[in-house]
């Protein structure tokens, strides 16, 4: 049968049919993107506190770092002690953020999801157990140092 031999009905209807299938492909591929852009968003809204996380721990750290050398250039005890305190402080923010990643948490930056990642996981575990173990050793070491030499407060 040509088409052009075809009722008009029935031509009716075959573009009906041909538009409602191309209806249903267009709104199949749109919800497949929307399904998609949700799992995608989800991803985000999981993961964004994380980074933010990991970027508390390096302030953190890099804070540490500066009070070091306060530390060193304490001039008397009562100095000493106060970035004793500030020290104490940023460990106290490592530790936070740190459990925030592993565990999660909710804390004044907002609610952290613990992560799923294994890598991340153990990486962060191995900062922290560096953290704990060397580096603030060390810096007790420091403190401790500068408390039986009084001689070097100037």
């Amino acid at each position: 049968m040509d088409f052009k031999n075809m009722k008009l009905s029935t031509k009716l209807v075959a573009a009906f049919v041909a538009v409602a299938v191309i209806l249903l492909i267009v709104g199949l591929v749109g919800m497949k993107n929307i399904n998609s852009l949700t799992g995608n968003t989800e991803k985000i809204v999981t993961n964004s506190p994380l980074i933010e996380a990991a970027m508390e721990m390096k302030l953190a750290v890099t804070l540490d770092r500066v009070l070091i050398m306060e530390l060193l250039e304490a001039g008397d005890k009562a100095g000493a002690d106060e970035v004793w305190r500030e020290h104490e402080e940023a460990v106290e923010s490592f530790d936070t953020y740190a459990d925030a990643i592993i565990s999660g948490a909710k804390t004044d930056k907002g609610i952290f999801y613990a992560t799923n990642d294994d890598a991340l996981k153990a990486i962060v575990e191995e900062s922290e157990e560096f953290h704990e173990g060397e580096f603030e050793a060390r810096i007790d070491q420091i403190y401790e140092n500068k408390l039986q030499h009084k001689s070097i407060f100037v």
